[in-house]
């Protein structure tokens, strides 16, 4: 039995487990403890229950402060500040309307969109920007205005927007904040599940234990997964560090 073991489920590297982000490493960890849910082995009992209370911490403490990549924020930045600027480009288009209420109201609300645009949108002050232009377009139109024209319309998409980015911008700050707590975190739980990892190869490997047998294979096989997945993410942020943002790149 120690032979096949051996042979056919040879404990697999953990270096990129180690260092998974936090957008994949909690997946990865979850997806582990759903599986030792029946374990009944004098060997591996005790390090699962361990393991398993590091995942049960660590799920609390995401609940608590839920995390969001830099990426993520870069990523919806970037379609605030694109929205913002396509803005602009309506306004100036219904400047032209043959109706010259219409027109009228869009160059006013121009007036004001110009004002504000003198201030560079920057990650830092893109939902203020947009609020200041909701707040000054309703200070000079009454509701009937807006809800009957193009710009109620888009008073209230830029409103929802500062709301959504307002609320990232600042879940994204409160995280960095909270990341030295999981990134001691993940540093025990990998060491939880080191000791796992190695316990159940071991009992494997001395007990006749079919069962044993598959949880340790199906493992390796989730671990094969998220390798993969930390060396796209690797490669990605390579590419990108070097100049060559090539969305094909897996992430």
């Amino acid at each position: 039995m120690t032979k096949t073991i051996l042979n056919s489920e040879a404990t697999k590297p953990l270096g990129y487990i180690k260092r998974l982000p936090i957008s994949y490493a909690p997946n990865f960890y979850r997806k582990v403890s759903d599986l030792l849910v029946d374990i009944n082995n004098p060997i591996v009992e005790g390090y699962a229950a361990s393991f398993r209370e590091e995942v049960r911490v660590m799920n609390e403490m995401l609940i608590a402060f839920p995390p969001i990549s830099h990426e993520e924020l870069v990523a919806l930045y970037r379609r605030t500040e694109k929205m913002w600027k396509s803005f602009r480009q309506v306004m100036i288009g219904y400047t032209l309307h043959r109706d010259e209420a219409v027109a009228s109201m869009a160059r006013r609300a121009l007036t004001i969109y110009d004002n504000i645009r003198k201030d560079k949108m920057l990650r830092t002050n893109a939902a203020e920007l947009l609020n200041r232009f909701v707040i000054d377009v309703e200070d000079i139109f009454t509701s009937d205005e807006l809800q009957s024209s193009f710009l109620g319309e888009w008073v209230d998409l830029l409103s929802t927007t500062a709301d959504e980015y307002s609320a990232a911008f600042l879940q994204c700050v409160d995280w960095q904040s909270h990341r030295e707590f999981f990134t001691n975190a993940r540093r025990r739980i990998h060491r939880r599940f080191e000791m796992l990892y190695f316990s159940l190869f071991v009992a494997s490997a001395e007990d006749n234990d079919e069962a044993l047998t598959v949880l340790f294979g199906n493992i390796n096989e989730l671990l094969a997964i998220f390798t993969q997945i930390a060396k796209s993410h690797a490669t990605r942020l390579y590419n990108l560090g070097h100049g060559n943002d090539d969305e094909s790149v897996a992430s």
